[in-house]
């Protein structure tokens, strides 16, 4: 319904982005997120398909964090609509979203088709191994499971921060709220593989170190291929007692489990190619400082490029001779004569 009075005109989504780009404004502007290239990306309400699964996750994540520019055009809509009819939706869509149990039931479902949208994806390709599949229903379920005996603080926490921020009332929870009866999740008996793996503290690598080779949808979507990885690698015998990040690696390959954590498989080879990049690029300017000095400051991009890769290369170029250089000319200027 929300969705849906504020989409269902190009005025109203115009009025929607421009909400937004003043939101984000005043957010960086108190400094609760971060400019950046590709960041703070100007969307849209996205409306959920019947049989698109995914579409729900994505249509939940949209309203959350489009929250104050929706709130902003209903209350518009209230007051400046000539139609009676959509200024009853807009005030009812309204005093839904200000509404602390609306608030916590959609924190609640994007929990929920967060960890099973991992599932939903891989069932709609053809292609889908049936152990691998199995795999991740096992996983859903623990993963499911796990959020429902342990997950109620951070689920309260969050909705809690969000209404503060936003100005929604906060009922009494205190006598409601119990410590669950089954304790620790029952993952915990089988914890000695993966031991120091941390959700968080991976999500925040991919934030802070490759914003560029992860979209914010798809760093939203790592960490519930995290969640599912990490309950799937403790009970998989092909991922026990793997030491290294390579042997990782090639067992998400050897499985076919990189199909399925492709986001996991990509931040794994980042991370892989990380120390040889970082040495190729330390040097190729300590050679550029050798070849282009002050003596041959003036030097053009592709004459420096040439150089640079017969210094960087050298021990390749040391075992070509001259004369193999001289026939090769020849055998060029034979060709062209020829042709």
């Amino acid at each position: 319904m929300i969705i849906n009075v504020v989409t269902s005109s190009t005025k109203r989504h115009d009025e929607l982005q421009a909400a937004q780009v003043t939101e984000n404004q005043y957010m960086v502007d108190i400094k609760e997120i971060m400019t950046g290239k590709g960041a703070n990306q100007i969307g849209t309400l996205n409306r959920p398909g019947d049989t698109r699964w995914g579409s729900h996750f994505r249509s939940i994540c949209s309203v959350i964090n489009m929250y104050e520019a929706t709130c902003h055009v209903l209350k518009k809509l209230q007051k400046e609509s000539k139609s009676w009819t959509t200024s009853g939706d807009a005030d009812s869509s309204y005093n839904y979203l200000k509404e602390f149990d609306f608030v916590l039931i959609l924190f609640m479902m994007k929990a929920i088709m967060g960890i099973t949208d991992v599932l939903c994806q891989a069932l709609q390709k053809q292609d889908q191994d049936v152990v691998n599949a199995m795999d991740l229903v096992r996983s859903t379920k623990l993963v499911i499971q796990d959020l429902r005996d342990d997950g109620w603080d951070e689920l309260l926490s969050t909705v809690t921060s969000f209404c503060q921020r936003h100005e929604i009332e906060i009922p009494d929870l205190h006598d409601v709220h119990s410590t669950t009866r089954f304790g620790r999740s029952r993952l915990e008996e089988n914890q000695n593989n993966y031991k120091t793996f941390k959700v968080e503290t991976i999500c925040t690598l991919v934030e802070k170190y490759y914003p560029m080779d992860f979209t914010e949808q798809e760093q939203l979507l790592l960490r519930y291929q995290l969640q599912h990885f990490i309950v799937d690698a403790r009970q998989s015998s092909h991922l026990k007692n793997l030491s290294t990040i390579q042997e990782l690696c090639s067992r998400l390959v050897e499985t076919e489990k990189a199909t399925i954590y492709f986001l996991i498989d990509r931040l794994l080879r980042l991370i892989l190619t990380l120390p040889v990049s970082t040495a190729t690029t330390e040097r190729s300017f300590s050679t550029m400082k050798i070849i282009k000095n002050k003596l041959r400051n003036k030097m053009n991009s592709d004459f420096l490029a040439d150089s640079m890769t017969v210094y960087i290369e050298r021990e390749i170029a040391a075992s070509i001779d001259s004369e193999t250089i001289i026939d090769a000319f020849k055998a060029i200027g034979t060709r062209n004569a020829s042709f």
